[in-house]
């Protein structure tokens, strides 16, 4: 490892190869990994074939104590140390030194074998193999040749679980895979901050969390396309809730656009001209103003919440004050029951077909300050517009 300033510092540890560094200069490695297998394996009166054989029970680390060396083995210098079979170079440090150990899968007293029966042989159904480094990288092989401990239900037992196993490994080595590259890309784009004091950690800890920000939701996207294109049905199915929902928010749009033309044309009706969405504010402000000084009075905090709703509406002080004194000035020739006021505040509010959040907000307000519920709320909502559905649908009819 090389430092800022050039200086190296070296570590010491078990490879599964020679680095190439001047430190290893001389060495080289004369032990090598290896599957040993028989020429076939017996279940029973089956001879399985070996070739191309697949496994998912545990492997189990076999004691040297356990093991025969050959001449060769002799020849070259292995001894038995612990669980390994130790070959000593002789050299400073012990670099160079190698150790060797063997895993292997018991045999057990039943096993199942999966695979194509030929020539009174198991041999690999080999039909749909797949090849290339991702299948590799992923042990997907595509072939049904398996040798399993137990009966065919714990058998097949051990595969489902392996492949579970299998898949999660994947999985999440797929993500930190992604997490990294985008670190990769975004520290190659913020590097020239890290030597910066303070700045520097922050870029590096910003780089870190966006790669984790991006990273973990593209990995569980693909997840969940990889799912949903493996099972057809169920993507036939969000597809046919999603078409279901759609059509019912186009539906129901229709219908508020329906019921928001019916209650504009009573707006209309009533006050003998056409109104606008300025206007509608503007009548929806004022019953609420009659509303809130249905009482005789307006106190501090409907003043500020009537400011306000105002402001929300990019009114300025001459119009909040004209609509104020309009609200007033019908309130004391028509004085009404605060019901009647409630209810013309949702006739009004629906009137423009864009009920947003703050306005249902204000409903609920105003009607609990008046000792309503929310179920009364829906409840006059629902009729006020079942009413304008039904006047509609009369005029349409006559």
């Amino acid at each position: 490892d090389e430092d800022d300033d050039g200086n190296v510092s070296w570590s010491r540890s078990w490879m599964g190869s020679v680095e190439s560094n001047n430190r290893n200069s001389g060495i080289t490695q004369t032990l090598s990994s290896a599957t040993y297998q028989p020429p076939d394996y017996r279940v029973g009166e089956l001879e399985v074939v070996s070739k191309s054989i697949e496994f998912v029970d545990s492997k189990i680390t076999v004691h040297p104590s356990q093991l025969k060396l050959t001449e060769d083995g002799e020849g070259r210098g292995l001894s038995a140390q612990g669980q390994y079979l130790y070959l000593d170079k002789g050299k400073p440090d012990e670099l160079g030194d190698e150790r060797l150990y063997f895993r292997g899968i018991p045999v057990p007293e039943v096993a199942t074998y999966f695979g194509k029966f030929d020539n009174q042989r198991g041999v690999a159904y080999d039909k749909h193999r797949r090849t290339g480094i991702l299948n590799r990288l992923i042990q997907d092989s595509g072939v049904l040749h398996h040798l399993v401990a137990g009966e065919r239900d714990v058998a097949l037992a051990s595969i489902k679980r392996h492949l579970f196993q299998l898949k999660w490994t994947i999985r999440i080595g797929g993500t930190i895979a992604v997490v990294l590259g985008l670190l990769c890309i975004f520290g190659s784009i913020a590097k020239f901050l890290f030597r910066i004091p303070i700045i520097g950690s922050v870029a590096q800890w910003g780089a870190f969390v966006l790669a984790v920000a991006i990273g973990i939701p593209l990995s569980l996207l693909a997840i969940a396309g990889s799912f949903l294109v493996s099972n057809p049905l169920i993507l036939l199915a969000l597809f046919l809730l999603a078409g279901g929902i759609i059509g019912y928010l186009v539906w129901k749009r229709g219908q508020q656009r329906f019921t928001q033309r019916s209650l504009r044309a009573g707006l209309e009706q009533e006050l003998g001209e056409e109104v606008d969405e300025d206007r509608i504010k503007q009548l929806e402000f004022m019953e609420l103003a009659r509303l809130a000084q249905s009482d005789g009075q307006l106190d501090d905090t409907e003043v500020d919440y009537l400011s306000a709703w105002s402001k929300k509406q990019g009114w300025d002080q001459e119009t909040y004050s004209r609509l104020i004194e309009e609200a007033r000035a019908s309130q004391r020739e028509e004085p009404s029951p605060t019901k009647v006021h409630l209810q013309n505040l949702v006739r009004v509010a629906l009137a423009d077909g864009n009920l947003r959040a703050y306005e249902v907000r204000t409903i609920r307000l105003a009607a609990q300050r008046v000792g309503y519920s929310n179920r009364e709320v829906n409840e006059l909502m629902d009729r006020v517009s079942e009413s304008a559905e039904l006047r509609a649908g009369l005029l349409k009819g006559a």
